[in-house]
């Protein structure tokens, strides 16, 4: 009763190529982000993806409406795969916030510091987990495609201890990441 995830980063965003933090605030699609997500379609066409779900922000929709043709069911949003909140950093440029003094505790670590007014990287990495764990439980023995955001993905991947990155711009935009949750022991395990 194992269920198998395809984690994959959005496609690249108009904030994307202005080094702009995102976090729940939004931007769309560039044309390469859709091109990328096309891609990434293309590269699972031979897996049997049973359902897909994106978090709830604009550009993880888009991304994952790009991949729709894997599946015969809509796209659904999931809000416990949004990216991680980054407070009063979001909608700022990288360079104005990586000299604060606590950029990289925040940016770099998974733990209990967060930006002003944001989210930690703990309580995202939590939220992930369980979104995860509610959707193998709801899907036992099914492959979904599962589209989120590069923050995102580094503390939840965190959790699982085999993968680590320093900031989110280590994983490139459409990256994918196979997962599978045993059910036997409740453990999500990345796939080689």
């Amino acid at each position: 009763m194992n269920t198998r995830f395809f984690l994959a980063r959005h496609g690249q965003t108009e904030w994307n190529l202005q080094h702009r933090i995102q976090g729940q605030l939004d931007s769309p699609l560039t044309p390469l982000g859709q091109q990328q997500m096309q891609a990434l379609a293309d590269s699972l066409s031979a897996v049997k993806i049973d359902h897909i779900y994106s978090s709830t922000l604009g550009r993880a929709v888009q991304s994952a409406e790009c991949c729709q043709v894997l599946s015969e069911f809509a796209v659904k949003s999931h809000e416990g795969l949004n990216e991680r909140d980054f407070g009063t950093w979001q909608g700022q440029l990288l360079s104005a916030i990586e000299t604060l003094p606590d950029y990289n505790d925040i940016c770099w670590q998974v733990n209990n510091s967060k930006p002003p007014e944001g989210e930690t990287s703990l309580a995202c990495q939590t939220r992930g987990i369980n979104a995860l764990q509610t959707l193998a439980v709801k899907h036992p023995n099914q492959s979904l495609l599962i589209i989120v955001h590069g923050e995102w993905l580094r503390c939840t991947l965190a959790a699982i201890g085999d993968v680590e990155f320093n900031q989110a711009y280590q994983i490139a935009n459409a990256s994918c990441f196979e997962l599978e949750y045993q059910a036997d022991n409740q453990k999500l395990v990345l796939k080689p």
